[in-house]
């Protein structure tokens, strides 16, 4: 059995996303085969057997049919094309999908959910999400460990509405939601944190259950 090769995508005419090294080594860490993805989505993507969604800048609040009423930093538009391109594609080929701050965020639009467009505008009693660390807790699962953990934080975004067919599984005190499953894909998994930026326990479990997710369809 080979180890599966895990595309992360990192097209972007604004300049690539941050610590793309990071990505590539957690993937490579727990056993499988980063690579990069800029172009030429169905030769490259029709090779590879999962897909990671890093994280990047802010969503447009017109993606989820709103205003664009608080403060935000949009992401390029041709990287949020590309970046849904690729996600049909895996979902079309039910590939494992990972992802990450951003990539939860474009998960959940994709799905028909919408955002908070500043969480600390739209909710005041809430922590501090835009940097540093917190503590989540994860509630049973079918791909991490079920518990009280700290994570890495660095988002004024977040899952407001969950889209169709995710279902909430990690949620910070305050209530934001932090990570989210599908109950219509097998193995589509979203986080708001970043496991790439710590080597716990966590992050190592997360890692390692996504690439061995990916495993399974290995042929």
């Amino acid at each position: 059995m080979r180890r599966p090769h895990i595309a992360i995508t990192c097209y972007n005419p604004a300049g690539p996303p941050n610590h793309l090294e990071l990505y590539a080594e957690a993937v490579a860490s727990a056993g499988g085969i980063p690579r990069l993805i800029s172009d030429d989505r169905e030769c490259v993507t029709g090779f590879c057997d999962g897909l990671v969604v890093p994280g990047g800048r802010d969503l447009p609040p017109s993606m989820y049919n709103e205003e664009d009423t608080f403060p935000s930093s949009v992401e390029n538009k041709d990287r949020i094309d590309f970046d849904i391109r690729v996600l049909s594609d895996f979902l079309r080929r039910r590939r494992p999908v990972l992802g990450i701050c951003y990539g939860m965020q474009l998960i959940n639009v994709f799905f028909g959910g919408t955002l908070f467009q500043d969480i600390a505008s739209q909710a005041p009693a809430s922590l501090d999400h835009s940097s540093g660390a917190h503590q989540v807790v994860i509630a049973p699962n079918g791909f991490i460990p079920e518990g009280n953990y700290q994570v890495p934080s660095s988002h004024h975004q977040g899952i407001k509405e969950p889209g169709s067919g995710l279902r909430p599984f990690v949620f910070s005190p305050d209530g934001i939601i932090e990570g989210v499953y599908s109950s219509d894909y097998d193995n589509l998994i979203g986080v708001q944190w970043h496991p790439e930026r710590s080597k716990d326990t966590l992050s190592r479990a997360l890692f390692a259950s996504y690439v061995r997710s990916c495993r399974i369809i290995v042929r």
